[in-house]
């Protein structure tokens, strides 16, 4: 449960640098997020659209900017991560 927690704060962060104009200076910024049992890589763009990275795999968020929804695909992360 824990993680699941830390999975949802972290989409939460998604949601605010997609909707507030992704990054300075790049198109795409990535950032490591996890613990021990499951570290993966979540990114988004200044076009609004953001996803998760874990072991090659892509999880795309839904929708863009303002309207972007991580919930389907922080679950996804979550299932693959073992929980």
């Amino acid at each position: 449960m824990k993680k699941f927690l830390a999975t949802m704060i972290f989409v939460c962060g998604v949601f605010a640098l997609v909707s507030c104009g992704g990054s300075e200076g790049g198109k795409t910024h990535c950032e490591d997020g996890g613990d021990s049992s499951c570290n993966y890589t979540v990114c988004a763009t200044e076009s609004g659209s953001a996803w998760y990275e874990y072991e090659g795999k892509k999880y795309n968020c839904k929708g863009s900017g303002s309207t972007i929804d991580c919930s389907d695909a922080a679950m996804e992360l979550y299932q693959a991560c073992g929980n």
